[in-house]
């Protein structure tokens, strides 16, 4: 029993160490956030911004005036986050024999070593009910929002990899026909796939160092291909489906081009890509809400399949079931708030979903490209950490401050769910712990506790900070389950939990003496959501038995929590520890 206990602990202090390994990275991703992916809709309704065209009425199809002015807008923000002198737009040939011309823009953060990454998304849209219109908000504004919010964050950083940033041209259909290989193949007719990446990778990559020179990219240097496509609308809730491109090409883009001496060896950039998701692929606002990834294995019709045809790793992001998209290239994929508008009641595209994608893949390509994390111009306060814990009575916040400018001091909010207002909890003018160290440079712990809690009661906290000016600014967000372990709370629910441990399912039986509202969640060992079970259903009374299966999950401690609402409106809950062995 002595071994057991302290294996617990050691699992427990591991996966402490792993969650707060890396704070700078964390720091880094959450300047993502969905104000800022929204920003760019916003930014396209204004009649005087007539570029990316997200809004009903826009289009930004091949031959449009809509298509080139987001041509221009990409290369004007790509040579204000680069400059002019490595960013440029490659114009290529449609192979349709009309003379007809697209345009990649291409910007590049340049490194400091040998190595490269590319990172892209198309800009094109189509429309397929012959409107006129392709707004595109989805498909594929929201891989574009997410390209350019990937270098507005990495642009005044150092890193050791150049990373190119492309926006591709004439990745959709063309022909009336719409298919895949009439409407979209460059150079060779047997080949289906996207044309402008397959053009710009003709005509800029090389084998041969001699010729690596200017815009030329040397093939072995090449590390990883990042493509993001459509992930602003998915079927099933906060669930990202990520491919790959394959290894079984003939390692040739266009036949008689090029010819590359090895194909994709097994793509451990997926398996990367998918941890990177779902530890970083979260949401400040809503610790509630953290990504589903579902590998899917091989994509052929998107930018990425240009790449791994020439023996380059490849990364394929999509929204779940994209297929199923009401408005999959039609006119109605445009920008329109959650509150909706005369036409439909619902938001297109889900703005939050995409910013925690996009900062899964900014994580990733931060370590892969080893990206400087520490901003160029000095914050207000670094912050380490912020995390909460449940203790007997009360529930114990922490944080460490690497260092802070002008800090009068801290405010502590919370709330007990995404769609309630903070609360302020605390402040530095009424509590004297909270008082900042002004200007220092030295680390600086912080605690305080938070009594008012009731048992099974799942928190959020916001940290901020106040300037010497009054300026305040939100730094971090977390959550936890209160659970007091003396409290024996139980008068509706007779449950348990077995086996525990378990590998990898677990049955939970329970037994309601009168009819109730169920809501089975599973936590992290810090009290974050992982999977909601079942949320408020209503059961009559008895006995009732279901299932969970942990396969996707990693060895370890976990909380479950079982919550009873029973009409007469007593609520009880239960909360279980759970040990995973695999």
């Amino acid at each position: 029993m002595r071994n057991r206990k302290f294996f617990y602990l050691f699992i427990l202090i591991t996966y402490s160490l792993i969650l707060f390994a890396s704070p700078d990275l964390h720091s880094f991703i959450t300047q993502i956030t969905e104000s800022s992916c929204r920003d760019y809709y916003y930014r396209s309704a204004d009649p005087s911004w007539d570029y990316l065209k997200f809004h009903n009425g826009k289009t930004r199809e091949e031959g449009t005036s809509g298509h080139d002015s987001a041509m221009a807008y990409i290369d004007n923000t790509f040579k204000e986050y680069f400059g002019a002198g490595n960013v440029y737009v490659h114009e290529f040939d449609w192979a349709d024999g009309t003379g007809g011309k697209g345009y990649n823009v291409i910007g590049k953060k340049p490194g400091q070593g040998s190595d490269i990454w590319i990172v892209g998304a198309h800009y094109d849209s189509y429309d397929m009910d012959y409107s006129g219109t392709a707004p595109g908000a989805n498909d594929n504004g929201s891989g574009l929002v997410g390209l350019l919010e990937l270098a507005r964050i990495i642009n005044t950083r150092g890193s050791d990899a150049t990373i190119y940033f492309c926006a591709w041209d004439a990745e959709e259909p063309r022909y009336a026909s719409h298919s895949w290989e009439q409407g979209s193949s460059f150079g060779s007719d047997s080949y289906s796939g996207p044309s402008g990446s397959r053009a710009w990778l003709n005509d800029h990559f090389t084998t041969d160092p001699l010729l690596a020179v200017g815009n030329t990219l040397l093939w072995q240097n090449i590390k990883g291909n990042i493509n993001l496509d459509m992930f602003g609308y998915p079927t099933e809730i906060n669930t990202l489906w990520l491919y790959h491109g394959g290894n079984s090409w003939n390692n040739t883009v266009d036949e008689s081009v090029n010819s590359y001496p090895l194909p994709s060896t097994t793509n451990t950039l997926y398996q990367d890509a998918i941890t990177y998701l779902q530890e970083y692929g979260y949401d400040d606002e809503d610790p509630k809400n953290y990504l589903t990834v579902v590998g899917k294995g091989t994509m052929e019709y998107s930018d990425n399949i240009s790449f791994s045809r020439a023996g380059i790793a490849s990364l394929e992001y999509a929204e779940s079931d994209w297929s199923s998209d009401i408005y999959y290239h039609k006119w109605s994929d445009y920008y329109r708030p959650g509150s909706g508008d005369d036409n439909f009641d619902d938001e297109n595209p889900q703005v939050k979903f995409m910013s925690m994608v996009i900062r899964g893949v900014a994580a990733l390509l931060a370590d892969t490209a080893n990206v400087v994390l520490t901003s160029e111009v000095p914050l207000p306060i670094i912050l380490r950490e912020f995390y909460a814990i449940s203790d007997n009575e009360k529930v114990l916040l922490r944080w460490i401050s690497d260092s802070e400018v002008e800090n009068l001091g801290f405010i502590i909010e919370r709330r007990t769910s995404y769609d309630q207002p903070w609360e302020t909890l605390a402040n530095y003018l009424d509590d004297i712990n909270l008082i900042g160290q002004g200007n220092s440079t030295d680390i600086a712990e912080y605690e305080f506790a938070d009594t008012s809690v009731e048992f099974g009661q799942h928190y959020e906290y916001r940290l901020s900070d106040v300037s010497f000016s009054g300026q305040i600014s939100p730094l971090k967000s977390t959550s936890v389950l209160f659970r007091d372990n003396k409290s024996e709370n139980n008068h509706i629910l007779n449950e348990k939990a077995f086996p525990n441990p378990f590998n990898p399912k677990l049955a939970i039986d329970y037994e309601l003496p009168a009819d109730a509202r169920i809501t089975i969640t599973v936590f992290d060992i810090n009290g974050r959501v992982l999977e909601n079970l079942m949320s408020n259903n209503f059961q009559e009374t008895g006995k009732h038995h279901y299932s969970w299966n942990a396969e996707r999950y990693s060895s370890g401690l976990y909380l479950l929590q079982l919550s009873a609402s029973g009409a007469d409106g007593t609520r009880d809950t239960k909360v279980i520890k759970l040990m995973l062995e695999k």
